[in-house]
């Protein structure tokens, strides 16, 4: 079977999952820290099949004695967007790997912007913008797009913070809710955390950090053949306990780094391992 053919069908088995566990349980209420309906309250109409029934006005329903609800100029709805980080080191993952929980971690989040009768938009980013969607509340549109991030040729690329924090606020000019999905990694070598600021003020951030276990501790390997996904250069190397330890310090102080970047600009963030249910985990943090 092709990678696109692999990709297709793996979409859509996320697909399923994600639009089953969206729409059976209650997410999302807490999905921005923006206060209101998110609406401008318009009119009053009688109810029809398909209105939601969150805005029927009780007190005019029984008045008439029949439901009526209220109707919100939709053009003041949220706009949900999903920027996926695609460098090399998303093509890992000794459960699964990283760039397939963010595609499932993107449909979730899709899903969820349809339920509150938002809009959303997905983006794939590296060194530059590969990919843009049309903003849509479409349905239909999400196995699209998550097939567009589990099809991305990832190896090879490299995330570049500071272009996309100069070119995402040029593309966004309404204030919007952006979740920036990625494993964070690309600065841990010069231990310098991204530049989000110009973002985290124009816009609500929110942070999803997708990692995998084995590369925060690097188990139990001692001789190893790695492969730089970014840069695809391979090399073999022994890896004492002392330079296990070094590493695995290494992380824990730019995470460290990381988060206090983050809280300091009212970023929002969440980490998501590639061995765990990330809907009861974003169920957890969205709704709290």
């Amino acid at each position: 079977m092709s990678q696109s053919h692999r990709g297709k069908k793996r979409a859509k088995e996320l697909t399923i999952k994600a639009r089953k566990e969206v729409f059976s349980e209650y997410v999302g209420s807490h999905i921005t820290s923006r206060k209101g309906e998110g609406y401008d309250f318009a009119e009053l109409r009688e109810y029809a099949i398909g209105d939601d029934v969150r805005h029927i006005d009780w007190t005019i329903t029984a008045k008439q004695q029949k439901p009526f609800v209220k109707l919100f100029h939709e053009e003041n709805r949220l706009f949900i967007n999903v920027i996926s980080l695609l460098g090399g080191s998303v093509h890992f993952g000794s459960k699964r790997l990283k760039q397939d929980l963010i595609g499932e971690i993107a449909g979730i989040l899709f899903f969820s912007a349809i339920k509150k009768q938002d809009v959303y938009s997905s983006y794939i980013y590296t060194d530059r913008e590969h990919h843009k969607s049309k903003i849509t509340s479409s349905l239909g549109s999400v196995e699209k797009e998550i097939e567009k991030i589990l099809d991305f040729e990832s190896l090879g690329e490299r995330v570049d913070y500071d272009r996309l924090a100069y070119d995402i606020p040029k593309k966004m000019k309404k204030k919007s809710l952006l979740f920036i999905v990625g494993d964070f990694l690309e600065n841990i070598t010069s231990n310098k955390v991204p530049n989000l600021n110009s973002l985290a003020k124009k816009h609500e951030v929110v942070a999803i950090i997708v990692r995998d276990r084995l590369e925060e501790s690097l188990g139990n390997f001692q001789t190893s053949s790695f492969v730089d996904p970014s840069s695809k250069k391979q090399f073999t190397g022994t890896l004492s306990k002392g330079l296990k330890k070094e590493y695995s310090e290494r992380i824990k102080s730019y995470d460290r780094k990381l988060i206090s970047y983050f809280n300091k600009n009212q970023i929002r963030y969440i980490k998501i391992y590639t061995d765990e249910e990330p809907f009861k985990k974003l169920l957890r943090f969205l709704n709290g």
